[in-house]
């Protein structure tokens, strides 16, 4: 039997239903079809077996972005033995090292696991035209979205262009995104739950995320809902990230179309624009997107107000350049001509340092007298999708093809 009850989220009255296992999802009117609200549902062994089947069948790859991740108490290793558990296979994942110092390379390529070096791809990035035609600084602004969007970028190409002849690397239906520092991850489980609704599906969702519990999700909605207003095309995809339980979730699953077409954004806001452009994405392919509710929230730790409030700053500014240079000239963040990028970018910049001089700053409140502290926060970057730099002459394919040729010549050759 499901029980549907009501509870409050962020001011909003939603209704959720406590589904028992292999029921459907929450759906009705919803873009966004939910699992296991309120993380009461304990999959049965058979589910479970079923799951770790589907994954290890050759249909999901993982995308894990790393920087110097070894330490103490590191759950680094811990996140590489599971991810190869639950795939089956060392090759199924694709490391992508943000240069670290400490070894964190050397630990995925111990375990049989393909790591490429972040700096790597980023030199076959051809840096004056992108500079030139994206008016954006290079090298990159270094963080986890840069990280995200050279993995993407190299995923893309060896399954679209390093494919040829000589060499075949099987394309996964589904492609998860991992933090690599799960202090739970094999209680979390993220994969076995990921396949799991993968299976209840007739097909795949363009995007599956993981819903956190305990996790207050109101600053980040409060950036969505108050530019809702101002633009018909921004609205209705806000209107569907308002059903978002957790939306800022390191866990996901996409699909090969949806990362091959994501924008690529340098800093703390790119959770944020991979929901949206997600949204957009599943609205014109007619997909959908699933949240499943995992009741052993990932152990990834609290962040510090300093950061917290920097990554809701850098949210705010770029929501507000992304309605008011994408949105209002009839675009989303899945369609934007190259123009559109430059104004976005110019935006990011101004906003960055105002005439005055004076940095883009947020203000963390401070629980001693005086005034709140202002931090100067580097606002982000806003590149094209993998698909599009390396059909447009962005990259160097020679680079890539030699690194391809070193990390897979001999596991992918025909």
């Amino acid at each position: 039997m499901n029980v549907t009850t009501e509870i409050k989220q962020d001011g909003r009255s939603a209704s959720f239903t406590q589904f028992q296992p292999n029921s459907g999802a929450v759906s009705g009117n919803r873009f966004i079809d939910f699992y296991n609200a309120g993380g009461r549902l304990k999959l049965s062994s058979e589910e479970k077996n079923r799951a770790h089947h589907y994954s290890c069948s050759g249909q999901v790859g993982a995308i894990i972005p790393v920087r110097n991740e070894l330490g103490n108490g590191s759950a680094y290793p811990d996140t590489l033995e599971y991810f190869k558990d639950a795939l089956g296979d060392p090759r199924k994942i694709l490391v992508v090292d943000a240069d670290s110092t400490d070894g964190s390379f050397e630990e995925a390529a111990n375990k049989g696991i393909p790591v490429v070096k972040q700096g790597d791809i980023e030199r076959a990035l051809k840096g004056e035209k992108i500079e030139k035609d994206f008016d954006v600084r290079f090298p990159l602004n270094p963080g986890k979205g840069k990280t995200l969007q050279l993995g993407g970028l190299f995923y893309y190409y060896l399954r679209q262009r390093f494919n040829n002849g000589n060499y075949h690397v099987p394309e996964p239906v589904e492609i998860q995104e991992s933090d690599s520092d799960i202090a739970t991850i094999w209680k979390f489980d993220p994969a076995t739950w990921f396949s799991w609704v993968s299976i209840q599906s007739k097909k795949p969702y363009t995007a599956v995320l993981a819903a956190q519990t305990n996790r207050n999700n109101q600053e980040v909605m409060h950036a969505i809902t108050s530019r809702m207003g101002q633009n018909p095309g921004f609205d209705r995809d806000a209107v569907v990230f308002q059903e978002m339980k957790w939306p800022l979730s390191g866990q996901r699953r996409v699909t090969p179309s949806l990362l091959y077409e994501l924008p690529g954004v340098t800093g703390y806001p790119v959770e944020t624009m991979q929901d949206l452009a997600s949204i957009a994405h599943a609205r014109k392919a007619g997909g959908r997107i699933a949240q499943v509710e995992i009741i052993n929230r990932c152990g990834d730790g609290q962040n510090s107000p300093y950061k917290e409030e920097t990554m809701m700053g850098s949210i705010s500014a770029l929501v507000d350049a992304v309605v008011g240079d994408v949105y209002s000239k009839g675009y989303d963040l899945t369609n934007m001509p190259l123009e559109v990028y430059r104004l976005l970018n110019q935006e990011l910049r101004r906003r960055e340092c105002n005439d005055q001089g004076e940095p883009f700053s947020v203000s963390v409140i401070s629980d001693k007298p005086g005034p709140n502290i202002l931090i100067p926060a580097r606002l982000d970057q806003v590149l094209s999708s993998p698909s599009c730099l390396v059909r447009e002459g962005y990259v160097d394919e020679n680079i890539l093809f030699n690194i391809a040729q070193d990390l897979y010549g001999k596991v992918w050759s025909i």
